[in-house]
This record gives C-alpha cells, sequence and structure tokens, in this order.
C-alpha cells in the first residue's frame, strides 16, 4: 500500500514538472536560445534531386504534435494520410536495464515513467493537390506551411492501409486496432506473471513482445476528405482470429503494374494469446482500458488456456472473415506476404501468402493457397542454417536484377566522419567488414 502510494506522488509530480515545462516553452526558447517548438514536415523525393518539405499545420495555425510515432504513411489519389500510432518509442525504452541487481528498483522506475499508449488513432489528412513549391532546405530557409485535416478515431492503432480511389473525396481507410497492446514493449528481465503467486517471467522468454490485454479490432472507415469526419464505419472482432492483429497482406499490383484502386482483400496475420508472457505490469497498466471488450478475468483466462497464432482473410465489403488458418499449439505465424499467381491477371486472391513461422524446433517458411487457407499450407521449407530472429515487414520482388537508379551516396564517404571519431575496434570492422563491400 505505502509502495501504491508513494507511485501515486511521484507520478503526479512528473507530470506537474512535464506541465510546467509545455506551459513555459515561450521562456525556455528565450533563456536557451533554441527553438524547441513541435513540428512535423511531410517530406517529398523524386528519387535523384534534392529533397522537398512542407510544416503541416492545423487550421488554427499551430503546428501538428505527435504525441507517440508517426509509423506509416498512406497514399491515395487525392490525400495524403498520417496517424499518430501506438508505438511509443521514449526514455522507459533507453533505460532497458539500468540497476540489474535490483530488479524490485527496476519494476519501480518502470511504473513510475512507462504509460500506456493514446486509446484513440489520431488521423491526419493532407490534400496532395496543395503540396506545390515546397521548402528545399539545401538552398532555403524559408519554411512553406501546409493546412491538414485532423480526426480522431477511437481505439489505437498501429499499422492501416487506404484503398488508392477516393471518390468525391471520400477515403477509405483499413485500421488495425491495437487494443491495449504496447507493440513497442518487450518483456523484460524483471518481469513477474500476471498470475498469482506472481512467479518471475520465465527467461526463455525475455525480449519477446507481450501479450495484448484485449481483443484487437479490425475497422473499415469511410472518411469525407475536405471535413475530416466519419461517414460510414464497420468494426470487427472474433476470437480466436483478432487477438493480436497487426501485420497485413494483399495484391499490392495488377499484372499492369498499377496501383490497386479499391483494396478487396485483406490477409492478417494474428499473435494469439500465450500464457507465459502474461506479465504483472500490462496487465495491470491496461486494465482500465476505456474500450475493454474481453473482461479481465476471460482475459487471463484465454491466456492460461492460450489462443491460437491465425492466418486469416477479410473481405473488406463485408467486413467477414471469409477464410482462416489456425496455426498449431505452441506455433507462431508472422511476416505474411502475398505472391500473385504466375500468369496471373488482376485476382485480389489468385496468388499465394508465404509466411515465416515460429516452430518448436525450428524456422520454417510456409506456403500458403491465397483462395483456401483453411485447406492448410501446401509445403513447409525449411533448412538447418535457417535461424531467424522475430520478424514483421517483408516484401517481394517478381524477379533479382541489378540495381537500375543511378543515384548514390558512398557509405564510406557518408559515413567516415563518425567512423573516424570511433573506437579503433569500430574503425577495424567498418574497413574490414564494411567498405569493402560498398565500392
Amino acid at each position: 500500500m505505502g509502495a501504491d502510494i508513494l507511485r501515486d506522488i511521484l507520478r503526479k509530480n512528473l507530470q506537474w514538472i512535464q506541465d510546467l515545462i509545455e506551459d513555459n516553452m515561450s521562456l525556455i526558447r528565450k533563456l536557451t536560445g533554441v527553438d524547441i517548438e513541435d513540428f512535423v514536415y511531410l517530406i517529398r523525393w523524386d528519387g535523384a534531386g534534392n529533397l522537398e518539405r512542407w510544416k503541416l499545420l492545423l487550421p488554427d495555425g499551430s503546428p501538428v504534435k505527435i504525441e507517440q510515432t508517426m509509423h506509416q504513411i498512406g497514399i491515395t489519389k487525392d490525400y495524403i494520410i498520417l496517424i499518430d500510432t501506438a508505438f511509443i518509442a521514449g526514455i522507459e525504452q533507453v533505460l532497458n536495464n539500468p540497476l540489474p541487481d535490483i530488479p524490485d528498483v527496476e519494476r519501480t522506475f518502470r511504473e513510475l515513467l512507462e504509460n500506456s499508449d493514446l486509446p484513440d488513432s489520431v488521423v491526419y489528412l493532407v490534400r496532395r493537390c496543395d503540396l506545390k513549391a515546397g521548402q528545399h532546405p539545401i538552398y532555403s530557409q524559408q519554411e512553406v506551411p501546409v493546412l491538414v485535416k485532423k480526426l480522431v478515431i477511437p481505439m489505437s492503432s498501429i499499422h492501416f492501409l487506404v484503398d488508392y480511389e477516393n471518390p468525391e473525396g471520400k477515403v477509405t481507410l483499413h485500421l488495425a486496432h491495437t487494443c491495449a497492446w504496447p507493440v513497442a514493449e518487450w518483456i523484460r528481465k524483471y518481469d513477474l506473471s500476471a498470475y498469482p503467486p506472481h512467479e518471475p517471467i520465465s527467461s526463455r522468454v525475455y525480449s519477446m513482445v507481450s501479450n495484448e490485454m484485449d481483443i484487437g479490432r479490425l475497422g473499415r472507415y469511410v472518411i469525407d476528405g475536405d471535413r475530416a469526419e466519419i461517414v460510414d464505419s464497420k468494426i470487427i472482432y472474433a476470437s480466436p482470429h483478432t487477438w493480436g492483429t497487426g501485420l497485413y497482406a494483399y495484391r499490392e499490383r495488377l499484372s499492369s503494374r498499377k496501383q490497386v484502386a479499391k483494396i478487396e482483400n485483406i490477409y492478417w496475420c494474428s499473435f494469439g494469446l500465450w500464457p507465459e508472457i502474461m506479465t504483472k505490469f500490462l496487465f495491470e497498466l491496461y486494465k482500465n482500458y476505456p474500450y475493454r471488450a474481453v473482461s479481465l478475468k476471460d482475459l487471463l483466462d484465454l491466456s492460461k488456456q492460450g489462443v491460437p497464432s491465425c492466418l486469416f482473410r477479410v473481405e473488406t465489403s463485408s467486413m467477414l472473415i471469409i477464410d482462416s488458418y489456425e496455426f498449431p499449439t505452441g506455433y507462431i505465424g508472422s511476416s505474411p506476404q502475398f505472391i500473385p499467381r504466375s500468369g496471373s491477371e488482376d485476382g485480389s486472391t489468385d496468388g499465394y501468402i508465404i509466411c515465416n513461422v515460429f516452430t518448436p524446433q525450428r524456422s520454417e517458411y510456409w506456403i500458403f493457397d491465397a483462395t483456401n487457407l483453411k485447406k492448410a499450407p501446401l509445403c513447409k521449407l525449411s533448412h538447418p542454417s535457417l535461424k531467424f530472429g522475430f520478424s514483421i515487414h517483408t516484401t517481394w520482388l517478381p524477379q533479382i536484377g541489378h540495381r537500375q537508379a543511378g543515384y548514390n551516396i558512398p557509405v564510406k564517404l557518408d559515413y567516415q566522419k563518425e567512423v573516424g571519431e570511433s573506437s579503433l575496434e569500430i574503425q577495424k570492422l567498418f574497413e574490414d567488414e564494411v567498405y569493402p563491400y560498398f565500392k
């Protein structure tokens, strides 16, 4: 009880200090001579010339302020979509293990420094027609502002997709809502199990991503770009499919190599629920999550039973899960990637899904028929030397060829100033293992 009271007092004081600093930014700027105003720049590059940028401002003239991180950019025919996503990077990540011999103190530090992610998704819409002559910082210090529209969507998110076509200014946004799931977090050595008697977490899951503390949702939103208002929405969730949903795949290019105008089917991978990584810290941090769909008791019960990792397909027009595959107990599917079938034209399911799969014995690649996931994988690939760590994003190329772009910054020219100021060990590493491969 005494420790809880102390934590509350320290948290309130830390928040008071932060509020005081924000309220006196103008005074701090005058005293230090440093401009520390919030800013977000949208940067454009044509692949050859100098960078061009615009400073993003809200309609009242204030700068856009990112509270967490901007993990993605979405592009439609007429708009650029930015979202303040629930991927927090801060001092609590830097101070990962400051006092390794005093776990109780480390836990207290973490509880003081770390907050849950924002419960909502803050969306910014930029009209592409407003991005005309921007600032080129290499030869001009005159900033070029552009106004953006702001929209708040309930429930946080980390990954999203947008349809390229936006008829009549209506933008279709597909969101993976990571509900009470701090995806930038990992299991620490001093973490305790959420289950009484709260024993230390097993060492075999150190550094793993944590469990989601509520079931994830998938949302499709139609947004009026001019008014920054939602005109239609559909949100779904289902167990076991959407526990820890975040990584996706879809057919990104047509046979003509054109952008897909409307995303018809999205393949999602979910993480599942695992008893070994249900931590007391995160359970307590999110116990008052405002959009909770699964009770805390049911959350603990489901995690203890185990919820399988899944690969499934959502038809975006109906927002129904049309097809799915549940990985066996102890297996995790990750990094889904769509590969068009040879000779395929434009079908959004005419191809294959390849996943990285972590099995209890080894690392494997599994290949599924994109039209029939439930049939189980067509093949499983492995090799004694294939050992990959936890993987996230992927890409696919129809063929591998020589680099065609003429733009190039020599690696040694780019790095040598910093390398030259580093230790002899680092200098030797670059001279022997890096520079020879980038001549």
